[in-house]
């Protein structure tokens, strides 16, 4: 109970929503949904939040870059919400209240104004706070036990400061397509505690995995360090394919040997499997 959260090897999914997206080839991430990705073992979630405006009210809803997530596979289908994403938690949350998640948001559309887009998401919060924790400090495992973590990559409201805010995850585009001296790269969560990411996503497949390889064996997270370790890559092209690019660097990951007892942060893939989430957290025992 008083282990770290950045001391536990943590599964998680990139653009965890991308399910159903268009034009599906260059899009999608996932082919689960949140809840499906919850029970498969993944405790991790990347949520990119977009206002959706109708009739002069505004909700959340979900996106991955230009492209709306939707509830179903028809192009027709509703948008998808953050509030039903937030009550697919709470009821895993009280089937399995010894667990924790955490929800890493990003407002994903440029054009949208990031204080309406955080005050949509206090609502949220506001009506169920005994759910959240959304303080900038690194908890232990016992302060989040039946809780939601909040970790933000929205550096506007994260400037302004406050309780609210979550964990500040704030890190440098990672968009350049030539080797890095160093895969991963460092900034500060607070005044003493620190984050690594590795989100090289414009690298090509071996390039990705280089990267990946380098995190594992040289990122050391710890009490006051979380490490980022993503697997998703959209390539060095025009136009990518997410899920050829994973089921080659998804396999790499399964092949590589990782130690037991051993805290490898927080491992972030496209098209995440139960087997893969299995494979990260059984290296906490």
């Amino acid at each position: 109970g008083d282990t770290k959260l950045s001391s536990v090897s943590i599964p998680g999914t990139h653009d965890s929503s991308a399910r159903y997206v268009f034009p599906s080839l260059i899009m999608q991430c996932q082919d689960t949904s949140i809840a499906t990705q919850m029970k498969n073992g993944f405790r991790y979630f990347d949520i990119r939040l977009a206002l959706d405006e109708k009739d002069g009210n505004a909700t959340l809803k979900l996106r991955h870059n230009f492209a709306n997530c939707r509830e179903t596979a028809s192009c027709f289908s509703d948008n998808m919400q953050f509030a039903d994403v937030v009550k697919d938690a709470y009821k895993f949350l009280d089937a399995h209240p010894t667990e924790t998640l955490i929800f890493c948001v990003k407002a994903e559309n440029q054009k949208d104004d990031v204080a309406t887009i955080q005050s949509l998401l206090d609502e949220q919060i506001d009506a169920n706070p005994s759910y959240w924790y959304t303080q900038n400090v690194i908890p232990n495992m016992d302060e989040v036990r039946g809780k939601i973590v909040l970790a933000s990559r929205m550096e506007d409201v994260n400037q302004v400061g406050g309780s609210k805010n979550g964990l500040s995850f704030l890190w440098e585009n990672q968009n350049n397509k030539e080797v890095a001296d160093l895969a991963f790269t460092q900034s500060m969560i607070n005044d003493t505690e620190t984050l690594w990411v590795q989100d090289r996503f414009k690298y090509n497949v071996e390039m990705k995995m280089d990267a990946m390889e380098e995190t594992i064996e040289n990122a050391q997270p710890g009490d006051d360090t979380f490490v980022l370790n993503f697997l998703s890559t959209a390539g060095s092209g025009f136009a990518g394919h997410p899920k050829k690019y994973a089921k080659i660097i998804n396999q790499k990951l399964l092949d590589t040997k990782l130690s037991s007892k051993t805290s490898y942060g927080i491992i972030i893939c496209d098209f995440g499997t139960q087997k893969i989430a299995e494979h990260i957290y059984q290296t906490n025992f």
